[in-house]
């Protein structure tokens, strides 16, 4: 919800500073016709003569508006205290929790599954990293491999994933694609 409000609040600011340079520009290059009013000039200035309490009102506003843009400004720059987007939260107990990266698993899940048989690559990847992650491997297989043996040799390192993270479900997309073998030499 604040991060979206952060979107709208920057977008609305940006869209007005923008169009206010613009306006400016435009002025001053004389592409807009505007007579700067003198009398508008004098008015306010006999406003502040007749009631000086006018000036703490506009500094207590432009205080006001320096102190809710530092705030502002801060939150941006501010981590939030959750964890960070890569991050899985894998168990969640009275007293704690469990993070782990999406690279760690990854990482993980890439060496188990390149010791499979047949398997002479592979790629994992975790998207997207969040409290529901969903598994995309990429297998490269030698030239004479059985497809369906490897599918059913990559069961086991999925589910064992699976028990890891803590999921009742773990989606994964597998994609298994041939290599060609080297090419023989002959002398």
């Amino acid at each position: 919800m604040i991060d979206s409000v952060n979107r709208v609040v920057l977008a609305v600011v940006g869209v007005l500073l923008v169009t206010a340079g613009a306006v400016g520009l435009l002025a001053a290059a004389g592409a807009i016709p505007w007579d700067p009013p003198s009398d508008l000039y004098a008015s306010v200035a006999s406003a502040f003569q007749a009631r000086p309490w006018l000036w703490w009102v506009v500094a207590a506003v432009a205080a006001l508006l320096v102190v809710l843009g530092l705030t502002f400004a801060l939150r941006q720059l501010s981590r939030p205290a959750g964890p960070a987007l890569d991050t899985i939260v894998v168990q969640r107990g009275g007293r704690g929790r469990t993070a782990v990266r999406a690279v760690a698993i990854a990482d993980a899940l890439e060496q188990d599954l390149q010791r499979l048989p047949a398997v002479t690559g592979s790629r994992v990847r975790v998207a997207p990293p969040s409290s529901r992650p969903t598994l995309r491997v990429s297998l490269d297989l030698g030239s004479d491999a059985d497809l369906h043996a490897v599918r059913r040799s990559a069961e086991e390192p999925l589910r064992r994933a699976q028990h890891v993270l803590g999921a009742e479900s773990l989606p994964a997309e597998l994609r298994l694609r041939h290599t060609a073998a080297p090419p023989r030499r002959v002398r």
